[in-house]
Order: C-alpha cells, then sequence, then structure tokens
C-alpha cells in the first residue's frame, strides 16, 4: 500500500530483504525495537529515497523516563524527565541532518552520536 510513513510497531525486522521492495513510503518511524533486519537494510532505504528514523532514538523516551524513576537523581521529578524526553526531536533532527551532510544511513549517525554521548561521559 503506498503510504507517507510506514511506522512498524509491534515487530522486529520488519525492514528485510521481502519487505524493502514492496515499501511505498517517504518515511520508515515505528515503534518496534530493532527495525532493520540487518545494518545493509539500512543502506538500502537511503538508496531507494526512504527516510528511516532509528528506533532506538525516536523511541527513547520510555527509556529516559525509568532512568528519572529511579534515586539517583533524589527522586522522580516530572517536569524534569518531560524535559530530557522533549530533547528527542532534537536528536532526530541532528541525526538525520547529518545523515543527509554524510549521505550515510541514520542508523548509522546514530550510533556515532551514541558513542559521542558516552564519550563525554567516561
Amino acid at each position: 500500500m503506498k503510504c507517507d510513513i510506514f511506522s512498524p510497531s509491534a515487530l522486529g525486522a520488519a525492514i528485510n530483504p521481502e519487505t524493502l521492495p514492496r515499501l511505498q513510503t517517504k518515511i520508515v518511524a515505528g515503534a518496534a525495537n530493532n527495525q532493520l533486519a540487518t545494518p545493509e537494510m539500512g543502506a538500502e532505504l537511503l538508496k531507494r529515497g526512504i527516510v528511516y528514523a532509528p528506533d532506538y532514538a525516536l523511541n527513547a523516551g520510555g527509556l529516559m523516563n525509568i532512568y528519572h524513576e529511579g534515586t539517583v537523581l533524589g527522586g522522580y521529578d516530572r517536569s524534569r524527565a518531560f524535559d530530557h524526553v522533549s530533547g528527542i526531536a532534537q536528536t532526530m533532527t541532528d541525526i538525520l541532518t547529518r545523515a543527509a551532510a554524510e549521505r550515510v544511513s541514520p542508523h548509522l549517525i546514530a550510533d556515532k552520536i551514541a558513542e559521542e554521548r558516552i564519550e563525554k561521559i567516561k
């Protein structure tokens, strides 16, 4: 089916060698974990001009909220948690902008950003 956004939201590996050729969409952005069956599927989406929003960046809000529920920060603060989650939009913008500039799949940039953030806290 032709659509603007394909949103795999319950099944991992939804983007695979069998389904990819059938996609008639502009964007893949969903809540399922591990949407790409293999990293190569990200490159194939890029070749086909389909924007991919990496699931682990797009859906980080749940983990962020759990982080704020822990005792590390002195108890749950809804405002602090929501402020943290509100950064997802900018992170996605950064991922997609860098991916376009470098002409690589957004999942590779999402990985780079995660690694950069880990290096900052070491």
